[in-house]
């Protein structure tokens, strides 16, 4: 059995790496154990589903806004940050915007975890998508929080 080492900015695909197996990265890993075919299919697809999806959605486009309008309200009433309204709409906005790529860069670069950045990136390009209507909403919330129009 080889452990497989990785860097603290990889560990959230390593945790799906290792959910598939632990042979260092191959995607079948050892979800075929008990296969008489070496090539079963793994179920890493299986993991990063449809409910993954509206799991990632649901914290990413509306628990983290309501977080952040909370946190962010407290700083500003508090004069901790500036006074200034755009200040506060773009920390504000920052916090509605979906996931960065940054992930599916870092699992490119290693080969234990290279295979699953097209699965993120599937995932993340749904996720965009998803977004351009809470995108809307919040940003809509956030100028009304702020006495703020257009």
């Amino acid at each position: 059995m080889q452990e497989i080492r990785v860097e603290p900015p990889l560990s959230a695909a390593a945790a799906v790496v290792s959910a598939g197996g632990s042979d260092g990265g191959s995607m079948a890993g050892e979800a075929g154990r008990g296969s008489s075919s070496p090539s079963s299919p793994s179920p890493l697809p299986s993991l990063l589903d449809d409910r993954a999806l509206w799991v990632v959605c649901a914290v990413r486009l509306v628990l983290l806004p309501i977080v952040g309008i909370v946190g962010i309200m407290a700083l500003y009433n508090a004069r901790i940050i500036p006074q200034d309204p755009i200040c506060a709409l773009t920390l504000m906005i920052q916090t509605a915007m979906p996931s960065a790529q940054n992930l599916v860069l870092m699992s490119q670069l290693s080969p234990g975890t290279k295979p699953l950045a097209g699965m993120l990136a599937s995932l993340m390009l749904r996720q965009y998508a998803i977004s351009m209507l809470p995108i809307t909403v919040w940003i809509t919330v956030f100028l009304a929080r702020l006495n703020m129009t257009i």
